[in-house]
This record gives structure tokens, sequence and C-alpha cells, in this order.
């Protein structure tokens, strides 16, 4: 099956978010962010995207949908199909700071993931919350 996520926003308390923030999978399924305003972004915490500390299971292939359009327009969504057990963490580039983050968890949860939010500041990667360093 494919589960949608929304990536939205409130204007009026000036936050982004994802819309479930957290899914449950089975190896195997795909999931399509589908962005309603330009701007948001399905990324995978991990080194190769920003240099964030890594929040998904370690023999798993890292992601990143790119800036994403409008809903409607060519662009505006993003899927990915998980394969790999264990738990993964991902946010919007533009808008982590403004609480656009979430978690899938796929079979069983486990991997980096599971570390408390901020760990990969000790190795120089940027943590998860800038702010938990």
């Amino acid at each position: 099956g494919v589960v949608e996520i929304d990536i939205t926003n409130n204007y009026r308390i000036g936050r982004w978010y994802f819309d479930p923030v957290g899914v449950h999978l089975q190896p195997g399924d795909k999931v399509r962010w589908i962005c309603r305003k330009w701007g948001g972004s399905a990324t995978a915490f991990h080194p190769v995207n920003g240099n964030h500390e890594l929040r998904i299971p370690e023999d798993a292939q890292s992601f990143d949908s790119g800036i994403l359009m409008d809903r409607g327009m060519v662009g505006s969504s993003f899927e990915w199909v998980f394969e790999e057990e264990g738990t993964y963490d991902f946010f919007s580039r533009n808008h982590e700071r403004l609480g656009a983050v979430g978690r899938i968890v796929v079979g069983s949860p486990g991997g980096p993931g599971e570390k408390l939010p901020g760990y990969g500041g000790r190795d120089g990667r940027a943590p998860m919350f800038a702010e938990s360093a």
C-alpha cells in the first residue's frame, strides 16, 4: 500500500508540520509526501543531508525529495519505498526549526533514530534540534 503524509503549515502559529507526524509501516511499503505549500521537503536525518546526525537505520539508503512545489503542481509530491526495518526520522529542509520533523517506524523500532535527539553534536554532526547540542 501507499501511505500519504501531508507537508503543511499553520501561518497563524508559525509552524510547519507533517500530517500524520508518525507512521508505522511494514518492509516494502511506500510513503508519498504531498506538499501543500511551496517549499517543503521530505529529507532523512543523515550525514549526506546537511551533515545531520544519522537517525535512520544504518543499512538504509538516505532520501531527500528536494524542494517541493504546491499541491497539484508537477513536483508537489515525493515517494519512497522503505525496505529496511527500524526507525526513520525525517525533516523539511526549510522548516526543521519551525517544527517540521516526523517519524516512520518500519516493522520494529530500532537503530540510531532511537538515540536521544542531539547525540550527533558530539560527532561534529548537525543535531536533530540545534538547541539540543
